[in-house]
């Protein structure tokens, strides 16, 4: 079983890799890396911090944008074209290969994020003359949380169409974003209001603790228990919404 996720996740990296879409978005986010010169000569601030926000920006709307593209299409294309008729005609069961589209589309979105964050730590150095190691950590954090994005966006597209998945992605990227806020709302004068933020404190994702704000600042350090923390946190997530898209999947009539 684990062998024939692993041929999965092989094939849909190299597919995923392949596509335009994919290049594309890295060329653009390399674009934008490049375009923080012009904000940097315009800021009337440090230099060098507008280079790694705009940087980091960049990093990060690259990821949203081929999660949320590349996830709502993962499964939901072969399923619409019937192409999954003849993967599963082989000895392959249905939560295998979920399991494996979903770990080659997270290696593959890791790929990006990564060779973005070598591309702004060689330009950062290239226009300040400084290493900025911490770019890592802080893409690192910003994958984390493409990796709770995908899982919503990959169950989703088991259920629904393509833009379905890629607006109810949005509105998870913004919700979870501001998940923080509703605690406001903890000591309301309504009890409905009370429960209702409470509620959906709990059942959105913290988007916001994934920020690599504070780490690019250095105002906070991440120690090891938190970062461990902070991983395990989005594995769970991961193993939630497979478990789930797999249930579906074993469910869906496919012919």
């Amino acid at each position: 079983m684990i062998r024939r996720a692993f041929w999965v996740s092989a094939a849909t990296i190299a597919e995923l890799l392949k596509d335009r879409t994919i290049a594309g978005v890295f060329f653009v986010g390399v674009a934008m890396i490049f375009g923080g010169y012009v904000v940097a000569e315009m800021a009337v601030v440090e230099r060098m911090k507008m280079f790694v926000d705009t940087g980091v920006g960049a990093v990060f709307v690259a990821g949203v944008f081929i999660t949320l593209m590349a996830g709502s299409n993962l499964l939901g294309r072969e399923i619409r074209d019937k192409e999954i008729l003849c993967t599963l005609s082989k000895p392959l069961p249905r939560p295998v290969w979920v399991v494996g589209k979903t770990l080659g589309l997270l290696v593959a979105v890791a790929i990006l994020i990564f060779s973005l964050a070598t591309v702004l730590l060689i330009y950062l150095k290239f226009q300040t003359n400084v290493w900025k190691p911490e770019i890592f950590l802080a893409c690192f954090f910003i994958y984390l949380e493409m990796v709770i994005l995908c899982n919503y966006i990959v169950l989703f597209s088991c259920v629904t169409t393509q833009y379905l998945s890629v607006f109810s992605g949005i509105l998870i990227l913004l919700a979870g974003g501001m998940a923080d806020d509703l605690k406001i709302y903890w000591d309301s004068a309504s009890p409905l209001a009370q429960g209702l933020a409470r509620l959906l404190y709990y059942a959105l994702p913290n988007l916001g603790a994934y920020s690599p704000g504070p780490v690019l600042s250095g105002s906070v350090s991440v120690p090891a228990n938190l970062l461990f923390a902070m991983v395990f946190s989005a594995a769970m997530y991961v193993v939630v919404a497979v478990t789930l898209s797999a249930l579906v999947i074993r469910k869906k009539e496919l012919a």
